[in-house]
């Protein structure tokens, strides 16, 4: 990933918030013929010392990718964060050209397949309790009752854990740009209702200088 100085992150709890925010992931492998292979999965994500540590999920094993991760376990795990489209109208300094603000995370390490019953259990329990914590009622983890057998649930998913290499985190602020430039993008996101944009103008405003 291209990461010009002014939007590679430094911060690591800058970055771990993004982790945790935005855990549906893009998971790419490559094939032994060099061939990407691409997974769209939720995950959750463990941490030390502000350090992400551990990365979990399961796939189907119907899935394709599953064979191409026997072979290769070097993966890259995509966190998609906050984006929307800028346009130049907001700026102070002059004229200028449209452009895209985002926030990405990169997650490169090896993958561990783990088709042991009790693992992937416990990964649908882990995963269940952090998609439901936010709801007063949470949903209580049960297998249901066709995959309580050991036999039939390893036959329909498979866990994994992803031990991290590098991570590298690109946040594309406007930072190469003037303060009032900064602020302008910040006052015109603050003007549109959508969740991203408000997003955006939240990080933009923290990494104001």
């Amino acid at each position: 990933m291209y990461i010009p100085e002014y939007a590679k992150s430094k911060d690591d709890a800058e970055v771990s918030d993004l982790i945790k925010r935005y855990p549906f992931v893009t998971l790419i492998s490559v094939t032994e013929a060099g061939s990407p292979v691409i997974s769209h999965v939720p995950v959750v994500s463990e941490f030390k010392d502000g350090k992400l540590t551990s990365v979990k999920g399961h796939l189907a094993i119907k899935n394709p990718h599953v064979e191409v991760l026997k072979h290769n376990k070097k993966v890259t795990v995509i966190f998609h964060g906050p984006h929307t489209y800028i346009t130049p109208k907001w700026y102070k300094s002059g004229r200028d050209v449209p452009t895209w603000n985002y926030c990405v995370v990169h997650v490169t390490g090896e993958l561990k397949l783990d088709s042991d019953f009790r693992s992937i259990t416990k990964n649908l329990a882990e995963l269940t309790k952090e998609f439901e914590a936010g709801d007063p009622q949470p949903w209580k983890f049960e297998l249901p009752e066709d995959l309580k057998s050991p036999e039939h649930l390893t036959r329909a998913i498979v866990a994994f854990e992803i031990i991290p290499q590098s991570v590298n985190g690109k946040f594309k602020l406007a930072q190469g740009r003037p303060a009032a430039d900064q602020q302008g993008v910040i006052d015109g996101l603050s003007t549109r209702q959508d969740e991203m944009s408000s997003e955006v103008s939240r990080l933009m405003q923290k990494n104001l200088r």
